[in-house]
């Protein structure tokens, strides 16, 4: 099963005045909360309320007001989500995302 989304980012989002001066990029942390809301929203499970990040691997920047595609892969063996982020067809993240019911207090590095 494959879905995607769409998000940006706006340019006067708070974030962006000290992520760099002059020369802004969205912040990885942002990027991440985007695409975890859009898996949430996009997927028909509404019990998984918790999200563990398998893998996450920033490829390239994102700038404000660029259109982001998150194409989300269902992967039967692993049960997980494979993701990619990409602005026009060039990917910027890639990653994996395991939903949850239950509230994982360990972490793992």
């Amino acid at each position: 099963m494959e879905i995607c989304d769409y998000f940006s980012f706006d340019s006067d989002h708070p974030s962006l005045s000290g992520h760099f001066p002059g020369d802004p990029v969205v912040p990885g942390s942002l990027l991440l909360e985007k695409v975890l809301h859009a898996l949430e929203s996009l997927t028909a499970d509404r019990q998984a309320h918790f999200v563990v990040v398998s893998r996450v691997k920033f490829i390239g920047f994102v700038r404000p007001e660029q259109e982001v595609e998150v194409r989300f892969v269902w992967t039967e063996m692993s049960g997980r989500w494979r993701f990619e982020c990409s602005c026009d067809g060039e990917k910027k993240v890639e990653g994996e995302l395991e939903l949850s019911t239950e509230r994982h207090s360990e972490l793992t590095l």
